[in-house]
């Protein structure tokens, strides 16, 4: 069974029956704090904000009902209990209070309302609909019950497409382990899922790289991948960037935006994918956007003067990208003596060709 919060001032009592009919209709169990249904401790510390917040984080859903009065525990404590909890809620209000509380903020008459809890209540609802954008229903008393019925059904068509979402995903995992062809409805679900953060990085892995095997990553998915928070799913994109990038005429813009990720981000790993990557795309943009990545790691340095040793034949021979090549093999090498190793066959390529 699932529970449902009413949350709101005392005055909340006219709606209450409605709501508690309404819920036991859904099959669900009403919590309300005047039927002392809510979850409570009682003790020498008892506090009734701390029940509120108890019983907020235990419901399945929360409804904010507004009639005239301020609930100072309401909005102080059971709202951003419910935002921080991932709480799903419903913010109803008495449709001639929300229709009173709009002519006064359109006037700015809030600072001139004589009563403390309605400039309260006002400056309440500002914040919810300005500041935190969220969305209030009107009602009236009259239609209290349909208005609930219908905002709940509203919710529950959204759970059951998330639900729908969960199992489309969970069969599209095994057929991304195979080299089986993928669907556009299949492709473009592993897109989502290499693009949701809130996704197991995992499974996002295996579907970029299923993508990347097949050659069809949209633009904005890569834009999306490669500045990913997830560090491994930002590398693999990386080291996938090439074959992502196979289909798509990607522009000078997104070569800069990958060095100013890679210049940011605190890890060397990126800067080193980076740079073979863009080679492998195309070495005469590599070589003009590569001269503004920051090369003080020497990991980063040894790649890129192994990849225009190895695109010699391109960058240098071009008058266009020549100077840009030499410029970079120059910080490449540093004032270093060395003349062994990479380093040794960098200043012999420099002198080659400066």
């Amino acid at each position: 069974m699932f529970s449902v919060m009413l949350c709101g001032a005392s005055d909340t009592v006219q709606v209450s029956a409605a709501f508690e009919t309404t819920v036991r209709n859904l099959g669900g169990e009403a919590l309300w704090y005047q039927a002392g249904t809510i979850s409570y401790l009682n003790g020498p510390d008892s506090n009734w904000a701390a029940n509120s917040r108890r019983t907020v984080s235990s419901a399945d859903l929360c409804v904010f009902v507004i009639i005239e009065h301020y609930g100072e525990i309401t909005w102080s404590t059971e709202l951003d209990e419910a935002l921080t909890a991932g709480v799903p809620f419903i913010i109803l209000c008495l449709r001639t209070t929300y229709n009173e509380y709009n002519i006064l903020r359109r006037n700015g008459l809030v600072d001139s309302i004589p009563l403390e809890s309605k400039k309260n209540l006002v400056t309440v609802m500002m914040q919810i609909e300005s500041e935190r954008q969220l969305t209030v229903v009107p009602f009236d008393m009259t239609n209290f019950h349909s208005t609930l019925v219908q905002q709940t059904s509203m919710l529950l068509k959204l759970s059951l497409q998330q639900l729908s979402e969960r199992n489309k995903r969970i069969a599209l995992y095994s057929t991304l382990r195979t080299a089986k062809m993928l669907s556009p409805l299949e492709l473009d679900l592993a897109e989502k899922i290499a693009t949701d953060e809130f996704e197991d990085r995992n499974k996002r892995i295996l579907a970029l790289k299923a993508i990347a095997n097949r050659g069809t990553a949209s633009e904005s998915m890569i834009t999306s991948v490669v500045a990913s928070n997830d560090r491994d799913v930002q590398r693999a994109a990386f080291d996938f960037l090439p074959q992502l990038c196979s289909t798509n005429l990607i522009g000078q813009g997104f070569f800069e935006d990958c060095v100013t990720i890679a210049n940011t981000v605190d890890d060397v790993g990126i800067g080193r994918r980076l740079i073979p990557a863009l080679f492998k795309i195309d070495p005469s943009a590599a070589v003009e956007t590569l001269t503004h990545l920051d090369l003080s790691e020497i990991g980063c340095r040894r790649r890129l003067a192994a990849a225009l040793e190895d695109t010699r034949a391109t960058v240098f021979e071009d008058t266009s990208t020549r100077q840009f090549a030499i410029d970079l093999l120059r910080r490449c090498t540093g004032n270093s003596p060395q003349e062994e190793g990479w380093l040794g066959r960098a200043r012999r390529l420099l002198e080659q060709y400066q």
